[in-house]
């Protein structure tokens, strides 16, 4: 099974062992009162937001990334110190009150959407310390490969600089309409509350061009599965974070 899977040195199609390396990543959950403290919240998509802030600004010894699991959608019983039903204790009632910027990163449904103004409402954060980021884009997963892991089983090898290309115009076609949709529902929110908005389709695709980055300029696999960045992944976005200007956030 080692060997089928591990066709060429440094890339696996095994991809249970990037979800663990990325699972191995320690999310910080706990206040610094000695720190500006920012509050990333939403579902597994958040995590790979985490990652690339957190390794980012890993120098900056004045900040402090803290990780929250939740739907978006269960913010809006924050109020009743519940979320989803389910009561949450004083500590994690803190974070939301006493963080310093609430950034909101997740894989945004429908109903959260529907839900969101009234959430913003909710959550009393001075405008410019409120965050909200579109949806990662999503493509074809068909539970085992992804389309880099097709091409590498079918060829023994990985692809060159023409196959890239071609491999990532693919990849952007797989994106459903409703990502774009939800995340043009995203802007206009942002936009009507003055909120500051983030695009994720800034760093990891290019739209002008209709392609969405495959590989890392090493050779990494980016992708997991439809969605979630490998560690390596994350650590390549760190650098075009970076050039966006988002390492200046939280100045």
């Amino acid at each position: 099974e080692n060997k089928k899977f591990n066709i060429i040195s440094g890339f696996s199609l095994d991809n249970r062992f990037y979800k663990n390396e990325r699972s191995r990543y320690q999310s910080n959950q706990k206040l610094d009162e000695n720190k500006k403290n920012i509050l990333l919240i939403g579902n597994s998509h958040a995590k790979d937001s985490y990652i690339i802030f957190n390794e980012m600004l890993v120098d900056n010894s004045n900040l402090n990334f803290i990780l929250f699991s939740t739907q978006i959608k269960c913010l809006k019983d924050l109020s009743k110190n519940e979320l989803c039903g389910k009561k949450i204790n004083k500590s994690q009632i803190e974070l939301f009150n006493k963080s310093d910027y609430l950034v909101l990163s997740t894989l945004w449904h429908e109903e959260d959407l529907i839900y969101l103004e009234k959430i913003i409402n909710k959550l009393d954060k001075p405008k410019d310390k409120l965050i909200l980021m579109s949806t990662s884009p999503t493509f074809h997963w068909t539970n085992v490969f992804t389309l880099l892991d097709q091409f590498v089983l079918e060829n023994k090898r990985k692809p060159n600089f023409k196959e890239i290309e071609q491999l990532e115009k693919e990849l952007f076609k797989q994106i459903p309409k409703s990502i774009f949709k939800n995340n043009e529902k995203l802007k206009e929110i942002s936009k009507k509350n003055n909120l500051i908005y983030l695009d994720k389709f800034d760093y990891t695709c290019d739209l002008n061009k209709s392609r969405c980055h495959i590989l890392t300029d090493k050779g990494k696999k980016i992708y997991y599965d439809n969605s979630h960045y490998t560690l390596d992944g994350s650590l390549y976005f760190v650098e075009l974070f970076k050039n966006l200007g988002w390492s200046k956030l939280f100045n």
